[in-house]
């Protein structure tokens, strides 16, 4: 693949938008720009750290209350197949199953 002559860092990450977005490129331009593209390639790396971070909270923190709703719509499922159907047979008069 040839490069551009005197293509930047940044303008050489612009032509791979599906790994790097528009904060990332952006950021790494105003690096370059300003003399401290080290500095500035640090924060980002400690910006995604932070990200990845969060979001694995996020995810470990969401698989209880999912556990709790599954198990309450099964319970609920059972009650509505099982359970209902024989409390109605039983609420008969005439159901000779469901007398003492």
């Amino acid at each position: 693949m040839k490069w551009p002559p005197r293509s930047s860092f940044s303008q050489a990450l612009r032509n791979h938008p599906e790994h790097f977005d528009r904060l990332f490129c952006n950021l790494v331009e105003a690096g370059e720009s300003s003399g401290s593209l080290d500095r500035m390639l640090d924060r980002i790396a400690t910006y995604k750290e932070k990200v990845e971070s969060l979001k694995s909270r996020v995810k470990k923190a969401l698989w209880y209350p999912i556990a709790v709703i599954l198990v309450g719509i099964g319970v609920t499922a059972l009650l509505l197949i099982k359970v209902v159907p024989s409390s109605r047979a039983c609420s008969t008069a005439s159901a000779p199953s469901c007398r003492r």
